[in-house]
């Protein structure tokens, strides 16, 4: 008796472990942040959960690209259809990464700037009238 396994099985599969894997976390993640603010001020890496999954789609896109050269009898309308879906799924969670996380992280940055050039300005002034009195 022998097992025959699809081409296609350990692209699928790896992308099932992957996908399982990160959506257990994420679950985890907003039950945990269902019990209230309690809780939410300490689940400081929602941020990671979208870099895990950008990361899943990288590793089973270039592991989807391998499979296709390397074994025999993979489906080709397969082949596209995950190649089709896998770039514009990264593109979505890339963008709403870049809006969630980078962006508010830049503006954070902006206003550090600005309070310390505005704090270096008070203290030109003040050193400014203490030497001349």
């Amino acid at each position: 008796m022998t097992v025959k396994i699809a081409p296609q099985a350990p692209v699928v599969g790896l992308f099932l472990m992957l996908n399982t894997f990160i959506h257990s976390i994420m679950y985890l993640y907003y039950a945990l942040a269902a019990f209230g603010p309690e809780i939410q001020k300490y689940l400081w890496w929602k941020k990671y959960i979208t870099q895990l999954q950008l990361l899943q789609f990288t590793i089973c896109g270039i592991y989807g690209i391998i499979m296709v050269f390397l074994q025999e009898g993979f489906p080709p309308g397969l082949f596209w259809l995950g190649f089709a879906q896998n770039p514009f799924f990264f593109y979505m969670f890339y963008e709403f990464y870049q809006k969630s996380y980078r962006k508010k992280q830049l503006q954070q940055q902006q206003q550090q700037q600005q309070q310390e050039q505005k704090q270096r300005q008070f203290d030109l002034a003040n050193n400014k009238n203490t030497t001349n009195i």
